[in-house]
């Protein structure tokens, strides 16, 4: 068996999956707990959750922009179809799924500095979001 071809549904399903595994890779990095105090550069603790959230907003929709920017630039050069197309598109069962994991991943990285200072007010472990996703998952198995 030979490599797979740029571009075909298996090759492309194999570039998700090493961009998931790179993505895994630094939400348990972003989820290591600090030792000690953590510094405080705004009037309150509330505050600096804001700005945290803020920031962490402002790096998730960079991302999903410049990812957006690029599908909908290759997408038109090559013809695949127009951009209205994507205006009117509704997802089936199985992608609105993977949809409303990604936003509960989402919401979970925004609200991590709250969480964070949560379980640091009971000292406890601070769960790292794959396991905040997995209880989701599992509430909504049930």
């Amino acid at each position: 068996m030979g490599a797979e071809q740029p571009g075909t549904p298996t090759a492309h399903k194999k570039q998700l999956a090493k961009v998931n595994d790179m993505s895994d890779d630094l939400n348990h990095l972003i989820n290591k707990n600090a030792k000690g105090r953590r510094p405080q550069f705004l009037n309150t603790k509330a505050e600096e959750h804001l700005m945290s959230m803020t920031m962490a907003l402002m790096q998730e929709l960079a991302v999903t922009r410049e990812r957006l920017d690029t599908l909908e630039r290759l997408v038109a050069q090559k013809g695949v179809l127009d951009l209205p197309e994507i205006e009117t598109y509704r997802p089936d069962a199985e992608a609105e799924a993977e949809r409303q994991t990604a936003q509960q991943k989402l919401i979970a990285t925004v609200m991590r500095s709250m969480e964070q200072e949560i379980h640091a007010l009971s000292e406890q472990e601070t769960p790292e979001v794959n396991q905040q996703l997995q209880a989701v998952n599992d509430d909504r198995a049930a």
